[in-house]
């Protein structure tokens, strides 16, 4: 490069240098806060499907009872009462 002192030449690289880091240090910035984003949204839907696990296990919220039904030791239970 014509025209330029070696001073000169050192401080543009020096500068380029520290805009390069100064990029791949905005660019981890946008990836760590994408990887949160996408952290909470997982979070949220393994919390929902375990939710939905237990419920599952509970039978919550599946269908309503269509008639109360009589387990054997309810039905012992009214043979010896009357």
């Amino acid at each position: 490069m014509p025209g330029r002192s070696g001073s000169t030449l050192n401080k543009r690289q020096k500068e380029q240098l520290r805009l390069q880091k100064q990029r791949e240090k905005a660019e981890r910035k946008s990836l760590r806060k994408q990887e949160k984003q996408q952290g909470t949204v997982d979070d949220m839907q393994e919390l929902r499907a375990h939710a939905e696990a237990q419920a599952a296990l509970f039978e919550i919220g599946s269908h309503p009872p269509s008639s109360p039904q009589i387990s054997e030791r309810d039905s012992d239970k009214n043979s010896f009462e009357g």
